[in-house]
Formats: structure tokens, sequence, C-alpha cells
């Protein structure tokens, strides 16, 4: 076949493709359709925004409670240890710019409060342990349940006296009796 007869096939047929969505859009199903499609892209953008808006307050809102968190990297020649902090309360955490596509919200926090390049700044109590994060949010939840109205500075100790408990017993449940 051709090259040029084929190429002005295929234009005919895109022609009777256009003609056809032409009458398509003056259907009122469709005109319906496309209105809703619309409004589902600014709905969708909008609660984007509002979810930002909201994680941004709990950020701004939570009076953090940091410890020390880390993980290991295994590179060509070597293996090394980046160790960050986060929050056990909210899950803030330092990793965030470390990382550019972590996670924006938290970018934006640390940006909007000049954080990026001072870690100490950082508002908060500081335990002064080494623990997974995940761990650290599971141990701070199961305290929480224990004690709902506990102030930071008795939850920073009964976090202590629990983790040493975890790291003194061979035990997977390191949650304390009240």
């Amino acid at each position: 076949m051709d090259l040029n007869r084929e190429y002005n096939e295929l234009i005919d047929k895109r022609k009777k493709v256009v003609s056809e969505i032409c009458d398509l859009i003056e259907e009122e199903n469709v005109k319906k359709y496309i209105e809703l499609c619309k409004e589902n892209v600014i709905l969708k953008s909008s609660i984007s925004n509002l979810y930002k808006k909201i994680i941004m307050n709990q950020y701004e809102k939570c009076n953090h409670v940091y410890v020390t968190c880390g993980y290991t990297t295994d590179g060509d020649y070597d293996s090394s240890t980046i160790a960050y902090r986060g929050c056990i309360k909210c899950g803030l955490t330092t990793e965030a710019y470390n990382n550019e596509y972590f996670n924006n919200i938290m970018n934006e926090f640390f940006k909007k409060h000049s954080l990026e390049y001072d870690v100490d700044r950082m508002p908060g109590k500081r335990i002064a342990r080494y623990i997974d994060l995940d761990t650290a949010r599971m141990l701070y939840t199961s305290i929480i349940k224990d004690y709902p109205d506990i102030d930071d500075d008795e939850l920073v100790n009964i976090f202590i006296e629990r983790l040493n408990y975890k790291n003194n017993h061979d035990s997977k449940s390191f949650v304390l009796k009240k």
C-alpha cells in the first residue's frame, strides 16, 4: 500500500470520528457528562487542597515529641545509616526533607518554618532513644489508650519506661499494665 494513500485514509477516518464527537456533544446526556467531569476535577482539587491544610494544621498544632529513627542504605562500596527525627504523635519526620518526593506537605511545613537545615530548632520534646518510627507511634498509641489525658512530660517518662521494658525482655508485648 502506498504511504500517501494510507495517510489520506487515516485522515478521512479521523474526520469521521471528529464529526461523530461533534454530534455527540450536542446530546443532553453527553453535555451533562462533560459538566460533571469538569465539576469532578474542581472538587478533586478542592479536596486535595483542604486535606493539605488539615494535615498542615495538625503539624502546626502538635506539641511534637521526637524520637531518633534511621535506616541503612547499601552503597556500591559501603553502607551508611541515615538518621532522622520523627514525631510519635503526628508522624512528622525530618526524613521528608532528605527526600524531596517523600511527602510534600511535610516539606512545606519545614520550608514554612525555615527548618530545612536546622533540625535542632524544631519545636518539641526529644526522647533520647533510637527506635523505628512505626514502633514508636504504636507505643505512643498504647500509652494514649491507657492514659488519655497524659501531659507530654509524663508521656516521655512512660514511653522511656515501656521502651526500656521492651528492650530488657524478650517479649513481643512491650505494653506495661497500668
